[in-house]
């Protein structure tokens, strides 16, 4: 299963180079429904809503619930779209 998230540039650009390995949720009610008891194989990111937007896929090794947030680290890139 894929995990669809949308960010701002500065982190997509972060998460496209490979200088950011983990991802932050904050532990809410919203959140909470979308990853709970979830497992995912990989995270789409992308920047920005357009059908257009640059995209990226990563592998996620794991999704861990701490006091505020869900770290969800990031392993390899398995693919760029630049459109």
């Amino acid at each position: 299963m894929t995990l669809n998230l949308t960010l701002h540039k500065k982190w997509f650009d972060e998460i496209a180079s490979g200088k950011k390995r983990v991802e932050y949720r904050e532990n809410k009610p919203y959140w909470n429904a979308r990853l709970d008891g979830k497992e995912f194989q990989t995270v789409r990111f992308k920047n920005g809503y357009s059908s257009a937007a640059p995209q990226v896929v990563v592998e996620c090794k794991q999704i861990v619930k701490k006091s505020d947030f869900y770290h969800i680290r990031l392993g390899e890139i398995r693919s760029i779209c630049h459109y």
